[in-house]
């Protein structure tokens, strides 16, 4: 029994935590979107159509480069539009994919 509780328990408790880990990240991509949009409206009410533009124009080249199934290409895109670090880049992919998944 003790072997059991001594193999098991940790492996268990380590899922419960990664569980709650990959939850919470689910969340901040959520959140960053929704701060993405914000700026978006912000830009545009004050008239910075050109960046508002340019950045509506980049998530629609994302949408479109995930439907194709082309993940890399859209970090690359996100990398060289943004100048995004590769893991902030493809955690904002990642971001398109939770919301595209979410809205099926």
């Amino acid at each position: 029994m003790d072997s059991f509780l001594s193999i098991w328990l940790p492996l268990i408790l380590l899922i419960m935590f990664w569980q709650s880990v990959s939850q919470q990240l689910a969340k901040q991509r959520v959140m960053q979107q929704q701060l993405l949009r914000e700026m978006t409206r912000i830009q545009e009410h004050l008239g910075m159509t050109d960046a508002a533009s340019s950045h509506t124009l980049l998530n629609e080249q994302i949408k479109q480069l995930l439907a194709d199934y082309q993940t890399v290409e859209a970090v690359k895109l996100v990398r060289e539009t943004l100048g995004y670090p590769l893991l902030e880049a493809k955690q904002y992919v990642d971001a398109f994919k939770d919301t595209s998944s979410e809205n099926r």
